[in-house]
């Protein structure tokens, strides 16, 4: 399932956000996973799927970067889902704690 122009942050809080970013090279996934961080800061979960390996370092370091844990496993050879999370439930409340 592709990521759409517009993000769509509503539903249930278990339902992670899925971003195709197969067949795309950075920094195209990075930006699709960049348009839902006010989601995962609110406490979604989001699934970046890639098969690009500049992608999974590129994540990483955002993630790093911006509050977000990320989990890195390889699916099958060559393609990779990266769990994306915010660092506790609503990181940007835990700032201002």
């Amino acid at each position: 399932m592709a990521a759409t122009n517009h993000p769509d942050i509503s539903g249930a809080q278990s339902e992670p956000i899925r971003i195709d970013g197969l067949g795309e090279i950075c920094p195209v996934p990075l930006l699709r996973l960049k348009r839902y961080r006010s989601a995962i800061r609110a406490g979604r979960t989001a699934i970046l799927t890639t098969d690009h390996s500049c992608t999974v370092v590129s994540v990483e370091e955002y993630c790093a970067a911006n509050g977000m844990r990320c989990a890195v496993e390889e699916a099958i050879p060559g393609v990779w889902e990266i769990t994306v999370r915010a660092i506790g439930v609503n990181a940007e409340a835990e700032k201002e704690d």
